[in-house]
């Protein structure tokens, strides 16, 4: 009997610490977050096989080495215990319910892999080796390894660090390639004609703009939430030089998934009394976009003669320096504010406030949509060649939706079956009017629409928002569940105009997951 309890206290003081699940999660994070970024074999030339290669074997091998952990850990609790009611699953909070992320994903796999079965292209569905490697069983090991890492995610600071290194060295890259000098050599037998589209480690830069997206608001919630200089610090460093990577980009789709994050952590920095970070934040992004601007005007520079959209507008010293003087002004008028109404504006209901705000940022958008509307200006003009042809593939892309047989509709054509699809019921017209031939919707929800049907698209839609809802409602002011939700935002709308792809789309499952399995074990380990 006494052994039995000296056993049972053993068993439980090792359930509340570091067990061996979190340590195989551990070094999958270190493969995912501090190698992956920065991992290449002959450049660009091969990065999306590359990349694929990568991510599926350091998925697959975690999700071999978590089962083995698991039944290792399951036979220490009934050698220690006589029972399995301590087990790693059970000692952690996981309610059945529709609103649980862990539905979602079992709902997105499921969508995913009934779209093998259906699909046109069993062969390219199954390793999406005609498209870009986003094939069902990608997807199948990614909704397994969200489900394992959703349900405890032990995070520590060395996690951060390594992510910030690679992510620091990728934005490095890109500013001196910018700068021109590709000291690392990857661009070497690049044409003239496609130099200026690929940079950093990511390929091209839409590609990059999609991981700025994920990393920065990764970068920006740790600087407005964290309260140790420890962290503040290196955060401010990356938010800089992240802000100095938002015109290298080049991309529109990176101010849109930015922009995002930056919203929602807008709305958090004011709930929890952090605005003066959140501006000051704002700041070292206008700092870093002037950094940028200054290196044109001494540093000759070819990418400049290839600016468009938002980046051609903001890359001027004037628009620059306007933008700095404008966030000190508003700094200043926030902490004057503070001091002289402090009292009053702490007695505000913040919760109606928020959602005043968010009711006129709503009545402002759909404002400048009917005005855009009205005034006939090209952005608000949708049309085949609204947004570099964008808008010809989504109608193209709907039209195959509608057109489609019940099955398909419900569970689409099949993953990376869109370039057939394109090719065999308006080649010659997609030549005509764009001048190439499209793989992908460049949106994400409706290239899931196509691929997979309504079941994939809505499951991929719930799995996002109920994370979402789930890592912010549980954050506890924390920095870390924060960083999560932000880069998710940013990357989930980066995607309404972007590409899925195995460069950064694991990005967004990863962390997904890590921002569930986090806030989970804080909730556990509170209790």
């Amino acid at each position: 009997m006494e052994n039995s309890k000296k056993n049972l206290k053993t068993y439980n003081k090792y359930m509340s610490g570091i067990r061996i699940c979190d340590w195989m999660l551990f070094l999958y994070l270190v493969a995912v977050l501090g190698v992956f970024p920065w991992f290449l074999h002959d450049a660009y030339f091969d990065i999306t096989i590359t990349k694929y290669k990568f991510i599926i074997t350091a998925t697959f091998s975690y999700i071999i080495l978590f089962v083995m952990a698991y039944v290792i850990e399951t036979l220490i609790c009934y050698a220690l215990t006589n029972n399995f009611k301590d087990t790693y699953i059970n000692s952690v909070e996981v309610k059945k319910s529709w609103k649980r992320p862990g539905f979602w994903a079992v709902a997105f796999m499921l969508a995913n892999i009934f779209a093998y079965i259906v699909s046109v292209d069993q062969t390219s569905s199954m390793t999406g080796s005609k498209g870009r490697y986003m094939g069902c069983m990608m997807y199948v090991l990614m909704c397994i390894m969200f489900l394992m890492v959703s349900s405890r995610a032990f995070l520590n600071a060395v996690l951060l660090i390594i992510f910030g290194c690679a992510t620091f060295f990728s934005y490095f890259v890109a500013i001196m390639q910018h700068a021109g000098n590709d000291f690392m050599g990857y661009k070497e037998g690049i044409s003239h004609k496609s130099y200026y589209i690929f940079t950093s480690t990511f390929g091209n830069i839409n590609i990059f703009a999609s991981f700025i997206s994920i990393s920065l608001p990764i970068f920006l919630a740790l600087y407005i939430f964290s309260k140790k200089l420890i962290w503040k610090i290196p955060s401010a460093i990356l938010v800089i030089s992240g802000g100095m990577c938002l015109i290298i980009s080049n991309s529109d789709s990176v101010y849109l998934g930015v922009g995002a994050a930056f919203i929602l952590l807008f709305f958090i920095s004011y709930y929890n009394g952090q605005f003066t970070s959140f501006v000051e934040a704002v700041f070292m992004m206008a700092i870093g976009n002037l950094l940028v601007v200054i290196m044109r005007m001494t540093v000759e520079c070819e990418y400049d003669k290839n600016r468009g959209g938002v980046a051609e507008v903001i890359d001027k010293p004037s628009v620059a320096v306007a933008m700095v003087v404008m966030i000190v002004l508003v700094y200043v008028a926030v902490l004057i504010g503070k001091k002289k109404l402090g009292d009053k504006l702490e007695l505000l209901n913040k919760k109606k406030v928020i959602l005043t705000m968010s009711i006129i940022m709503v009545v402002a958008f759909v404002l400048v949509i009917v005005y855009g509307n009205i005034k006939k200006i090209s952005l608000f003009t949708f049309d085949y060649e609204w947004g570099t042809y964008r808008g010809y593939i989504w109608i193209k892309c709907m039209e195959l939706f509608e057109e489609a047989p019940l099955t398909n509709k419900l569970f689409g054509y099949g993953n990376e079956t869109l370039k057939m699809l394109t090719t065999t019921n308006f080649y010659e017209e997609m030549i005509d009017v764009t001048g190439k031939t499209y793989d992908n919707a460049h949106n994400e929800v409706l290239q899931y629409l196509v691929t997979t049907g309504l079941v994939g698209a809505l499951s991929y839609i719930g799995m996002f928002l109920s994370s979402v809802v789930y890592i912010i409602k549980n954050a506890k002011k924390n920095a870390i569940a924060y960083a999560c939700g932000a880069s998710i935002v940013g990357y989930f709308v980066q995607g309404l105009i972007n590409v899925n792809q195995p460069i950064t789309t694991p990005y967004f499952f990863v962390i997904m997951a890590m921002g569930v399995g986090y806030v989970r074990y804080m909730k556990k380990a509170e209790s």
